[in-house]
Formats: structure tokens, sequence, C-alpha cells
């Protein structure tokens, strides 16, 4: 590892640096200075990685010493990296379980990491001339990258070369956390702060704000129009009214049904009536649910209600009746033609009635994370499938 080239272990490796780049003379001399401490080390420009075929480029400022710059990957082995990576496998966006190193078997699927910086800067701060310097190794790989609709930027300085990447002027497409804006050529740009130690540790970035935002880049703009009806031999798929709230609240007051859903049972009438009014008044660039109806009666909801996390709820007395897989095989229908690159599914270990429904539909497993979210109080496991459309 210690003695490859970018070019060998990038799937972008025509735009690749040479491992001896000469372009930043400060850049240089810090990385032989690492050579000479650390032999072992990577200590090279380090290459993109993941999916030649994304359709999200996450862009970050610059390797880590002790993270990219010594394992040849980038936001791996540093504190950085876990933020990252859980957030990535919750989305769908990974195979495999990362484990801190470049040989962990962790993949990308539909996703590809760059940063603004090839080389690791001391202090960790590149100069202007330096991100300007690197800023044609960013720009070519975009361009080899003819999927991508979506770049999710770490940082300011990742903001603004990512800005200037797309034509975007700086000045105007001012970064901020979690903003969102459009280039000419269609390709929107998404901005965090850095998952950098320091920002988790000041609480200037949770974890929720920072998946949050990564959400919003994952979820691309939908094409083709909108239905607000779709019907299959049994059932009708219509959008939430809040004249809902009662076939609701049987649903989510009933302890069973929702014992593995990700909250527990509505407390009340107006818990499920606040649930409804976020149904009903949800961004339709970020989700797609739908209620599901037979017979004029209210029998759940199924869809991503923020892409591309996928589910589906059934009122208990209407379980075993394939309710759950007829709705669920309509909407990846309708999902395909409105180009959803891929779905995924967050599903209790213990569920297994949702496991083998999502595997029947051509979900696989993607990953797994041990205490993901605390229901009622207690630790629950999360197993992450895909399913690429």
């Amino acid at each position: 590892m210690h003695k490859a080239s970018p070019s060998d272990l990038s799937p972008l490796p025509e735009v690749e640096p040479p491992r001896d780049c000469p372009l930043c003379p400060r850049l240089v001399d810090f990385r032989m200075a690492c050579r000479a401490e650390h032999p072992h080390w990577y200590n090279a420009p380090v290459p993109a990685f993941g999916d030649a075929n994304a359709h999200l480029a996450v862009i970050g400022l610059a390797p880590g010493k002790h993270g990219a710059n010594r394992t040849g990957r980038p936001f791996t082995g540093d504190y950085a990296g876990d933020l990252l990576y859980d957030s990535l496998m919750r989305l769908g966006l990974s195979s495999g379980q990362y484990g801190a190193s470049a040989d962990d078997g962790l993949e990308l699927k539909g996703a590809i990491i760059l940063n603004a910086v090839k080389c690791l800067p001391p202090e960790n701060k590149p100069t202007t001339q330096e991100i300007a310097t690197c800023r044609p190794f960013l720009e070519e790989s975009l361009a080899t990258l003819p999927n991508v609709r979506t770049l999710f930027a770490l940082g300011k300085i990742a903001h603004d070369a990512a800005c200037r990447a797309l034509g975007l002027k700086p000045s105007r497409a001012k970064f901020g956390h979690g903003t969102v804006y459009e280039a000419e050529n269609g390709i929107r740009l998404v901005s965090s702060y850095h998952c950098s130690r320091y920002n988790q540790n000041t609480g200037r970035l949770t974890d929720d704000m920072f998946f949050e935002a990564m959400q919003k880049a994952a979820a691309h703009p939908m094409a083709g129009e909108r239905a607000d009806r779709l019907t299959t031999d049994r059932l009708v798929l219509r959008r939430a009214t809040m004249d809902d709230v009662d076939g609701f609240a049987a649903i989510f007051t009933d302890a069973e049904t929702m014992a593995h859903w990700s909250t527990p049972p509505h407390a009340s009438r107006q818990q499920t009536e606040k649930w409804v009014k976020s149904m009903v008044e949800s961004d339709p660039a970020l989700g797609d649910d739908f209620v599901i109806e037979k017979d004029g009666e209210l029998l759940g909801k199924v869809g991503p209600w923020r892409l591309p996390e996928f589910g589906v709820l059934v009122r208990r007395d209407h379980w075993g009746q394939g309710i759950a897989t007829e709705a669920m095989s309509a909407l990846i229908d309708y999902l395909r033609t409105r180009s959803v690159p891929h779905l995924v599914a967050d599903v209790d270990p213990a569920n297994g009635g949702s496991l083998r429904l999502m595997e029947k539909l051509g979900f696989t497993r993607s990953g797994y994370k041990k205490d993901a979210m605390l229901y009622d109080g207690k630790p629950v496991d999360s197993v992450y499938l895909r399913r690429d459309l």
C-alpha cells in the first residue's frame, strides 16, 4: 500500500495525479517529511474512492494526517470517517462494514468520495493557491462521472471548490449547513459542516444534523410527474389528507403493530394528528409517501418518507394477506419511472417478517448497525437493505 500509485487504487485512474506530484512545493515538503517519519504510511495524493457510476459525489477538504494520508483511502482511519461512513451505510450507499482500514472490504454503491485537495496540508489548512492548483483534478474527476446528480460538500473549502467546479460563484452560492444550490447543468450542490472531530466535539455538528444533510443530498430530484393516485388489483394508493387521522390513530396506537416501528405507539390522537400533518405537508422533492386503501378503508402507508428510505406499515388485522407486498411492488414500479436510483430499508433484525418481505422484493442486505436507535428507552439494532432501481 505505501508504495502504491493513486491510479492503482482509484476508480478513476485516468484523472489521478502521480504518486510524487510536484505541483505544490509546501505540500511536497510536508509529504517527504511524513515519509521520513512514517515510512510505512501511504503518504501520497489520496485517490478517489467509490463507484465510478455514482449519482452522489461527496467532496471533502483534504486528507487527514492519521486518516487518509496514512491509509490511502478518503476519511479512513480518522474520527471524521466514523460518522461519514455510518451515514453512507444508513442511506444504502455502501456495502460491507467500515473497519477504519483500506482493506476492510467496504464498497460504495452509488456514491464516490473526492477531495478538494489531494495531498495532506500542514495543520489541515491548504493555502488558496494550493486549492486552486488542485482544482483541475476535482474538475476532471467530476467530468468522468456521467451519472452524478448531486455534490455533497463537507465544509466551506470543499463547498467553494465545488461551486467553482460547477460554474457557481461562491459569493452568491454562500456556504451554510444544509444549503442547496443548482448549477446550470442541473447538478445540485448540498453542503454540510465538515464531520471533523472538532465540529462534533463542540456540538456544532451532531450526528442527526449530518445525516439529515446527507439524506437531502441523496434524495435526488425525481423525474416525471408526481402521481396522486395509484391502483393495483385490490388497492388504491393515494395521498394523505387530514381526514385520515382516525384511520391512522387505530394503527399507531396498537402496540403489536408498532413493535418494530421507529417510534413507540402513539399516546394520543393529537400525536397522530401531528404525524399525519407532517405527511400531508411533506416536501415532494424529498419523499413520496402514499396511504394504502382497500374498499374505501385505510389500511396503512407505504413509500419513501425521505428518499431513499423506504418502508411500509399495515394494520394488524390485514397482516398475512399480501397487502404489503402488493403495495410495495406498485410503489417500486412507480419510483422506477421517476428515475429514483435506489431504495434502502431500515429493519429491526428481530422483525423476521419484514426481512423476508424485503428480500422477496429484491432488497439485499448492505449493512448492520448495533444500537442504531432507542425504542422506548431501549437500544435496538438495524439491518440495512438496498434495492437498485
